[in-house]
């Protein structure tokens, strides 16, 4: 695991959930696509969230780090309001969001856009440092450092992007469909590294909000699950108590 995130010591109030929506509405112009969404995510937890395509799952994340709009309602972070922040200012208040489809820059190596990941910071060396250290603790992503973006498997491609949203030292990590696309061989390999990933940040009072259409991959790491339908919340529960009979009765509601 990188080194632990600075800003776990500067938490605005250290009892307060890593992250917190309360009657949030969320979504793109004059479109609004997830209606009173409230829910929170404690240290060290793992949420997942489920639902069919078009739920609003990724429209939620976004509001969450500026990439759509917070039209109602608040979203805070260690306490602290970010409502309506922009993308940088969320990077730079510990908020890392791995998206859809990884991102990469085909023509960098592996290594030049895991390093891209602590733009938000000022320690250069320590960036280096992580950098070096995230391909050398993994052996599956060792051989990635000095390969192109472009020519990786979708799973070594999701190994890296992974990789970029630690560098940031994030306190809350955001992944949206990690297993999209994936061979199931690669499924596992990227979900060992999430699971290694939230273990991390727990240490050090952070957590992980996963968004995920593989429900096996995602109950057999998270602490709970919250369903979306229709941009509303219409379940919540320990994933212990959630068997995937219940889930497919929930997506066709």
């Amino acid at each position: 695991m990188l080194g632990a995130s600075s800003r776990a010591a500067n938490h605005d109030d250290l009892e307060a959930p890593v992250l917190a929506c309360t009657d949030a509405n969320i979504g793109y112009g004059d479109s609004v696509i997830v209606r009173d969404l409230t829910l929170s995510v404690g240290a060290g937890e793992v949420l997942a969230v489920l639902g069919p395509n078009g739920a609003g799952k990724t429209t939620f994340l976004n509001g969450v780090v500026g990439l759509a709009q917070v039209t109602a309602g608040q979203v805070r972070l260690h306490g602290a309001d970010i409502t309506g922040v922009s993308p940088e200012q969320a990077a730079a208040r510990g908020i890392a969001y791995v998206p859809q489809g990884r991102w990469l820059f085909a023509y960098a190596t592996g290594s030049m856009n895991v390093w891209s990941g602590g733009y938000p910071r000022k320690d250069r060396g320590e960036v280096d440092a992580d950098t070096r250290r995230f391909f050398a603790e993994s052996d599956a992503a060792r051989p990635l450092a000095r390969r192109r973006g472009g020519v990786m498997s979708g799973g070594q491609q999701q190994l890296v992007a992974i990789g970029r949203g630690l560098t940031a030292r994030p306190s809350l990590l955001l992944l949206d469909e990690p297993s999209l696309g994936l061979a199931p061989i690669a499924i596992g390999s990227v979900f060992t590294k999430i699971a290694e990933v939230a273990a991390g940040l727990a240490r050090t009072g952070g957590a992980v909000v996963l968004v995920e259409q593989n429900v096996t991959a995602a109950l057999n790491i998270a602490h709970r699950v919250c369903v979306l339908s229709g941009g509303a919340i219409i379940h919540e529960a320990a994933a212990a108590d959630v068997s995937r009979a219940q889930l497919a009765a929930l997506y066709l509601l």
